[in-house]
């Protein structure tokens, strides 16, 4: 099912209520606007769902991210996992609330980390952003094969898993992991 952002409210209701166990959504967004958007869709997940996140960029440093959401209260909300600032060769921030991966292909230590982070604080999301750049540095079987024990792992802990991703995914992938998402959104426009 794929639904526009107005409706996302609607749909996390339906999905996502108190009693609701976890659940894994697919979000995605137009790659022109993808930076722009994703503020307003982390408000919507921390704000208006009420939880905190750790968030795992293949994407953006922390530094950066956290800039984006400045209007966020991300130093008490979300935890940055970091997989990206190191392979890149920027310095590791001095954020308190980052962890740091060595490499985006490391996909064995991403889980080693996430394992213990879900066991130290009771986490509400677990954000993946983005597929299309974890796609740049591991093989479509690869990266199937650790979502879904990422989403295994995300039920095991109560954690809701929103996998972002831009618009671009590979038509192969996309349907090989189909059926992990309770709900495929697709966010509008501007």
């Amino acid at each position: 099912m794929t639904i526009a952002m107005s409706e996302l409210e609607r749909m996390l209701e339906l999905n996502m209520g108190e009693a609701a166990s976890p659940a894994t959504f697919m979000l995605s967004m137009d790659a022109a606007n993808y930076s722009k958007r994703l503020p307003v869709v982390m408000e919507t997940f921390l704000t208006r769902r009420k939880g905190d996140a750790v968030y795992v960029t293949f994407n953006k440093p922390a530094a950066s991210l956290a800039e984006l959401f400045k209007g966020i209260d991300h130093k008490n909300r979300m935890l940055f996992l970091d997989v990206i600032s190191s392979h890149t060769g920027e310095k590791g921030s001095e954020m308190e609330n980052a962890f740091f991966v060595s490499y985006p292909g490391d996909l064995t230590g991403v889980m080693v980390v996430l394992s213990r982070t879900l066991k130290m604080h009771q986490f509400r999301f677990l954000f993946v952003d983005s597929l299309s750049s974890v796609l740049i540095y591991n093989d479509e079987r690869t990266t199937t094969r650790f979502l879904h024990a990422l989403a295994a792992m995300c039920k095991q802990n109560l954690v809701h898993l929103v996998l972002l991703s831009s618009d671009d995914l590979p038509p192969s992938f996309s349907s090989s992991i189909s059926s992990l998402a309770a709900a495929q959104l697709a966010e509008a426009g501007a």
